[in-house]
């Protein structure tokens, strides 16, 4: 289901069944702060209401009610934390006014009839709850509570009373029975609540069971106490006034929010009811399908302690679906009391606009459309917080225009001067050409057309970026046009490649012109080889980038070579040209002193570091390059085969570009090696030392890398068929980009790294032994592949493609498989445990015999022909899924959920589904043979030609059955 809302908006819903109909519920939560009226994000919302309820008690059962109520939760809190004895608690609201008293611990002193309440001991903050209330273990209802007879509480077992009465009915006698006394809800097992909730027999068993009794009193789900309802609904302006709960505050009061929802549904299309269907996939809803909600105002929930209130409007409708799929989504509004209704296509064009993928960015952020006008967006805030850099911007231009002004008046006083100075030397004619020259004003220079050009692209992209009126604080994310981002993208590809075919074609001129005039001007010929080298470095691929401690040595002679006319003009003032002020000598020695320094080296040494590792991090992305050593690769592989024939040392470490076959690198340190774009095949690498070594875009064959140390080695872009992995640790190693063909991995642990299999396809290969955990897999392409023995566990598949694969004796717990294209896919003995197959995950005819899948996901996939046969699957999730000859022969299913699952022509026999839930499934022509079927759901459940031979049906209810005859 699609839920569209504010970031203020909170929701709860719910689907029941009542009278053989199916409802859908949809409760609003607004959060608001008692003192100010202040909306407040869903995320603090949460939290406070966590932080308040504790484990045991329901914040609202998400049903309709009759009437309006409220509920207080939180503590008895003394002003400023003094301590005290007894605390006055009063709440008043639209009328109604609940007065408690709440004491410290207590207990009866005396016997009898002159028995008394001890002195209560003082506190700073009491909970207001039923465990601190009236009653006991032997009170009919409250049996949590106090003063009903002796317990032992603080390890002292005393007639304890109660801490909190009621202020007109306070605590007088042991003998009195007195009523529980608090804000918080009535439980539902207590005899008041259980007299409303309906006749539960064999009638309701037979005609009614799963849904609501028949004679249900709805008062039942009014929860509060009945000096906390309202006779019909609340309108939404309230006021309270709150006393006793708030360290700080000692009276919190104020209106309720003044605001209303609108709430709307989006019936689906019947074909669409039982469909499965991907994520990512969309379709436009019909106005028709759009349907609004009458909502009520029936609940409003205080929270003094935090000051947060939150009022819930409520509204319902009828849906054919017991879990209301037949809902494809909604979209929750606010709007203020006194505001004009929007209307419904206003509503629905935004629904429309926030669920269609190539929008719906634009509204991720701002939710104005769906708020009351005098509500901020939480973005807006958000965007409030960001430095105001227009400000900032304003002030630098403006300081910038001042320099401007003040430095062209001096130029003109210089000017002036000088002019004038001409003319004393009778130098008329002189001055006035300086006069000429120097008074005509600049005329500015239009933008370039490419300029102009990529300045309209922006403004069409986000409108107002071309005038220079964009900010962090007023940008308007639903003006950007995202796809212009092509266009601008396009633009700026065309306008590179003119530029370069400019220079290309002025080139070619200029050299066609030289040539021309070679047999007339002597020494030209050196210039046209320098423009033609230039020529052909403008035509090919970059020169693969190298830096090498070579370059430290020189840029650290360049930096001494400069240091050395610094030193001699310290040395000897009186040599320089121009004559050094005292700080201008300060200056200068400051200077050498930093060119000096032993930081120099290191910086230099870190620069070198970091430059060497960001190349080799994204080497993979080079998609064209050049040899760094051109007609140097056949000499460089001689070289290298000598070293390795005479074990001799290695001295140099640069192969790209070279073909390298047969050769053994056994024990041998290969530290930094580069074999970008490399051919190499039927290569041994045994006990090699391959840290940071870069072998991206290179093309590996039957080779073989056993034991090697295998730490920040880029393996991207490359091509591998046929290569063995032995007993490799691959730490920070990349495989994005990458082809594995036929490859296998043995005894294998790799780290984590987020895009270490980005775009990675693994076709044919195998994996046996090797440790997966955590890995990123996104958009893996792996057909065929096997998994031996594997640890794959909390590992992430976000759409991949892995048809025709296995997965054999596997730990695949906590896996995350998103969107995939799992056909003929075999998981056998393999565990599955908490792991999750969403967005609609195809995986017709796979193979999961003999494994063990607890507690997985399998909701909504295509699961047809699958074969589940010796497997355990218990208590897992099939609900709405396509299980159609399945075969589930001898395998246990406990407790696991077949809701909404078409089950035809299945096979269970022998199949232990203890307690499962096959409630609205279909068992057309399955088989049920000698399986154990005790208390399985089977409510409208759809059975024809269904056989049930020898199996154990005991506590078992087969309601509504529907023989379909076709």
């Amino acid at each position: 289901m699609k839920i569209i809302k504010s970031l203020q908006a909170s929701l709860l819903n719910k689907t029941f069944q009542y009278n053989h109909k199916h409802f859908f519920v949809l409760s609003s939560l607004w959060g608001f702060r008692l003192d100010s009226g202040e909306a407040v994000l869903e995320q603090d919302l949460w939290q406070a209401i966590g932080e308040s309820l504790g484990k045991n008690t329901l914040l609202d059962q998400a049903m309709p009610k009759d009437q309006a109520e409220y509920l207080v939760f939180g503590s008895a809190q003394s002003l400023q934390e003094r301590p005290t004895g007894q605390l006055d608690v009063v709440v008043e609201f639209a009328g109604l006014k609940k007065h408690l008293v709440v004491y410290g611990d207590r207990y009866w002193k005396g016997a009898g009839a002159f028995s008394y309440p001890s002195e209560p001991t003082p506190f700073t903050t009491m909970p207001i709850d039923y465990q601190h209330a009236f009653g006991g273990e032997t009170e009919h209802y409250n049996t949590e509570g106090l003063g009903c007879a002796e317990i032992e509480k603080n390890n002292i077992c005393l007639h304890w009373l109660a801490n909190i009465e009621h202020a007109n009915h306070p605590v007088t006698s042991k003998a009195n029975d007195y009523q529980p006394a608090s804000f918080l809800p009535l439980d539902q097992s207590w005899p008041m609540q259980q007299a409303l909730c309906g006749t539960y027999d064999d009638e309701y068993l037979q005609n009614h069971m799963p849904g609501l009794a028949p004679d249900i009193d709805w008062r039942f789900f009014n929860v509060a106490a009945q000096d906390q309802r309202f006779d019909g609904y609340l309108y939404g302006d309230e006021p309270f006034a709150i006393s006793g709960m708030h360290h700080q505050k000692g009276l919190l009061k104020g209106v309720l929010p003044k605001v209303k929802s609108r709430g709307f549904i989006v019936r689906k299309p019947h074909e669409k009811i039982e469909a499965i269907e991907l994520i990512d996939q969309y379709s436009p809803p019909d106005i028709t399908q759009f349907e609004e909600l009458e909502f009520k105002l029936d609940t409003v929930l205080f929270f003094p302690n935090d000051n947060l209130g939150v009022v819930i409007h409520r509204g319902s409708t009828q849906v054919s679906h017991p879990q209301g799929q037949d809902i494809e989504g909604l979209l929750l509004a606010h709007q203020g009391l006194t505001e004009k209704d929007k209307p419904q296509q206003f509503y629905f064009d935004d629904y429309c606009n926030r669920t269609n993928p190539a929008l719906s960015y634009k509204y991720l952020l701002d939710s104005r459309s769906l708020l009351p006008i005098n509500i901020q967006c939480g973005f807006q805030a958000f965007q409030e917080n960001i430095p105001n850099e227009a400000s900032l911007a304003d002030n630098m231009s403006t300081f910038a225009g001042g320099q401007k002004d003040a430095a062209e008046l001096k130029a003109a006083q210089a000017i002036e001067q000088q002019e004038q100075e001409l003319r004393q030397l009778g130098k008329n004619d002189e001055a006035e050409q300086l006069k000429n020259a120097t008074g005509a004003k600049k005329n500015s220079q239009p933008l370039p057309e490419e300029a102009v050009k990529l300045a309209a692209i922006a403004d069409k992209i986000l409108p107002g970026a071309k005038d220079g009126k964009i900010t962090a604080q007023n940008i308007d994310l639903t003006s950007l046009n995202m796809d212009a981002m092509e266009d601008m993208n396009n633009a700026m590809v065309d306008m590179a490649k003119q530029k370069k075919q400019a220079a290309i074609d002025e080139l070619t001129q200029q050299i066609a012109r030289l040539k021309k005039e070679a047999a007339f001007v002597p020494g030209i010929q050196s210039s046209i080889a320098q423009l033609e080298n230039i020529l052909e470095e403008l035509t090919l691929p970059p020169v693969l980038p190298r830096v090498n401690k070579q370059d430290i040595a020189n840029i650290r002679a360049s930096i001494q070579q400069a240091d050395q006319p610094m030193a001699e003009i310290l040395a000897n003032p009186q040599t320089a040209v121009i004559g050094l002020s005292d700080e201008q000598k300060d200056k200068l020695s400051t200077l050498q002193d930093k060119v000096n320094s032993p930081d120099i080296d290191n910086k230099l040494s870190d620069a070198f570091d970091f430059i060497k590792d960001s190349y080799l991090t994204g080497a993979h992305f080079i998609n064209r390059a050049r040899s760094p050593h051109p007609q140097q690769e056949h000499k460089k592989v001689h070289s290298l085969v000598n070293a390795l024939n005479e074990q001799l040392p290695l001295t140099d470490y640069d192969y790209a570009f070279c073909t390298i076959k047969g050769l053994s690198f056994k024990q041998i340190s290969l530290v930094a090696a580069y074999f970008e774009f490399s051919n190499l095949e039927s290569l041994v690498f045994e006990q090699t030392d391959l840290r940071f070594v870069n072998f991206a875009n290179s093309k590996l064959k039957h080779s073989f890398f056993t034991a090697c140390l295998m730490t920040s080695v880029n393996l991207g872009a490359g091509v591998y068929d046929s290569c063995h992995f032995k007993q490799i640790q691959f730490d920070e190693v990349t495989f994005a980009k990458s082809v594995f063909r036929q490859c296998t991995f043995t005894e294998c642990t790799f780290s984590e790294r987020q895009d270490a299999w980005l775009e990675t396809q693994l076709i044919g290969c195998r994996f046996v032994h090797c440790t997966l955990k955590k890995q990123q897999f996104i958009e893996l392409n792996s057909p065929e592949c096997e998994f031996i023995e594997c640890d794959l566990t909390e590992s992430n598949f976000i759409k991949p493609i892995l048809s025709h694969s296995m997965f054999k004796q596997c730990c695949l717990d906590s896996v995350n498989v998103v969107m995939g294209q799992l056909d003929n896919v075999s998981f056998t003995q393999s565990m599955l445990t908490n792991t999750r197959f969403v967005g609609g995950c195809q995986m017709q005819h796979c193979n999961f015999n003999g494994a063990t899948v607890h507690g997985s996901n399998l909701r909504e996939c295509d699961l047809t022909a699958t074969t589940f046969v010796q497997s355990d699957v218990s208590s897992s999730d099939f609900g709405g899924s396509l299980l159609n000859h399945a075969d589930f022969h001898h395998s246990v299913a406990k407790q696991s959920q077949f809701c909404e699952t078409k089950l035809r022509q299945c096979n269970f026999t022998k199949a232990d589904l203890f307690e499962a839930n096959l409630m609205n499934a279909d068992l057309r022509d399955s088989r049920f043979n000698n399986a154990n079927m005790y208390n399985v759901n089977f409510l409208n459940a759809t059975v024809a030609k269904t056989d049930f031979g020898g199996a154990n049906l005991e506590k078992t209810l087969f309601e509504n059955w529907r023989p379909i005859f076709e």
